[in-house]
Order: structure tokens, then sequence, then C-alpha cells
């Protein structure tokens, strides 16, 4: 209830501009919004996003709400059976991967990065670090001159600081803690291999593969809701089971193998700036709103 001024706020503000679109960014707490949009600007067209946070949740106003919006988008094909069961018209449900900045990977030299792993996230319980330090020693093992750089922060990060020394390899790994998102693509396009080993189903195609991907760093990833529609195994990178042998079978033969690298470093980027641009998905979006307000389907004529 302490959210319902704010609601009121930004509804009488739909009220006094009349705008041909209100999009909810996400369900939940702007399903408020939504609902008094349907209510009362009938007129209106009410489009709404729900993704990993929305389905994980299951609120079910946010449910109701997009039942009765006139378009509902989510981010990965994987969640469409979930949606439809929630009781939204599978008409109504448009797939948009979410694209990323294209315009902030800096050029790479494929042939002189350094032999270094990179991973990134917040350090927290759940997400996989604490097994992905462990595959790492195995690795450097095999590779005694790789490096591994860890980028984000919180608090799981003493507990992988104690396990990297009881490992003997603080020479080896750098917690670079949380840095600005200019640096984040710097280390991506220095690193060779981008490995994440998280289960969490809220992951949905992360954003932070997207940018590895984009930066020519090969991910190898663990199974997560809809990752294939992100890495597609053994051509843009590679999806592993969270299997230790597997991992280190797989990171170890592409620090060796540099043309296979190169390759899949390759088809990773130009798959990224097929489809998951964010430019050109956000024209797209544009598209389909300007469709609806005119003809009422999200289908521009002509095609």
């Amino acid at each position: 209830m302490f959210l319902l001024p704010r609601t009121l706020d930004v509804f009488t503000q739909i009220e006094k501009t009349r705008p041909d679109v209100v999009h909810l960014f996400w369900g939940h707490y702007p399903a408020m919004v939504g609902f008094l949009v349907k209510r009362f600007c009938q007129r209106i067209r009410l489009s709404m996003f729900l993704g990993a946070y929305d389905l994980l949740t299951a609120f079910n106003g946010s449910w109701q709400v997009a039942s009765k919006a006139d378009v509902v988008w989510t981010h990965a094909r994987c969640n469409l059976d979930r949606l439809e069961n929630a009781g939204i018209p599978g008409s109504k449900i448009v797939v948009w991967h979410r694209g990323i900045d294209l315009s902030l990977v800096p050029s790479c030299r494929d042939n002189h990065r350094p032999l270094r792993i990179v991973t990134a996230g917040r350090l927290v319980s759940g997400k996989g670090f604490a097994f992905l330090i462990e595959a790492f020693s195995a690795i450097h093992g095999q590779c005694p001159d790789v490096e591994l750089v860890l980028l984000g922060d919180g608090p799981e990060r003493a507990n992988l600081e104690k396990q990297v020394r009881g490992f003997g390899l603080e020479r080896a790994v750098t917690f670079k803690g949380h840095v600005k998102h200019a640096q984040v693509f710097a280390e991506f396009s220095t690193s060779r291999v981008f490995l994440f080993c998280s289960q969490n189903p809220s992951e949905r195609l992360p954003n932070v593969v997207k940018e590895a991907m984009a930066c020519g760093c090969v991910c190898v990833v663990t199974p997560t809701p809809g990752i294939e529609e992100l890495v597609r195994d053994t051509v843009t990178g590679f999806v592993v089971p969270k299997d230790m042998q597997q991992i280190v079978l797989v990171v170890c033969r592409l620090l060796e193998d540099a043309a296979l690298q190169q390759t899949i470093a390759a088809n990773a980027r130009q798959f990224i700036a097929d489809a998951f641009n964010a430019e050109t998905q956000i024209r797209w979006q544009l598209r389909r709103w300007q469709a609806l307000v005119e003809h009422g389907s999200l289908q521009s004529r002509g095609e």
C-alpha cells in the first residue's frame, strides 16, 4: 500500500498527457498502473514486459493485468509456456530479445589476447563462483600460466578470497570488485574465455554473456533457462553441464587451440550483432507499437 500514492501520481500524469501507449517495464508494482489504465483509459494501448523476476515471483496482479494488456513482451522463448499457463493469450505474447549497446564494444585483436579467463556478476551464493574457482584450480593445474579475473562484488567475496588462498592461487586470481561498465567491456576484450557457472533460474539470457560474446570472449556457460537461444553449443560458445571434468576439458581446449577460440569468437560477435543489437531491437519494438496504435495489430503493413 505504501506505493499507492506514487501509483496514483503516475496515473494522473497519464490522464493528463494521454499517450498512445503505456508500457510497463515489468510486472508486480507497475501492474497497479496498468490496472488503472485499462479501467479508466481504454483508448490507450497497454504494453507490458514480463521476465524472469515476474515468472519467479508469480504475483497474481501481474497475470491479471497481462491477460488484459494489448501486448505482452518477454525476453526468451522458454518463457512462453509459463505465460500462457498463467492465462495470457498466446496471440498477445511477443518474444523480444533484449539487446546490448554495441557502440560500447572496443576494437578487439583476438590473436594478441593474454592467457586469461574472466567472469562477472554479483558475488552471492547461488551464482556458482565457489564452483568456478574450484574448476579454475584444476584448469590452472593443466595450464599454469592462465589467470582468472573476477568482476563484481558481494557478500561472498571474503569466502571466495579465502577459497583462493586455500588453493594457493593468490598470484593467479584477481578480484577487481565493482567496476564501471566500460571496464567490463575492456576486460572482456582482453580475455580469451568468459566462464559462467550460475544455474540460477533468474538468469534468462544474461546481458553479461551477450557482452562477453560481443567482445569476442568465448563463453563457456552452464545451463540456465533459455541459454540455448543465446549460446549455440560449439558454434557461438559452449553450454556445458555443471560437471567439473567437462568444464575443465572445454576451457583447456580453448586455451590451447587459438584457431578454435578465434572461430567461436567470430561466430559469437556476428550472432550478437545480428540478433542482440539494442538499437535494432528497439526500432523493431517501436514499429510494433506504431502498428498497434494505427492498425490495432502488432504487424505493420507490408511486413
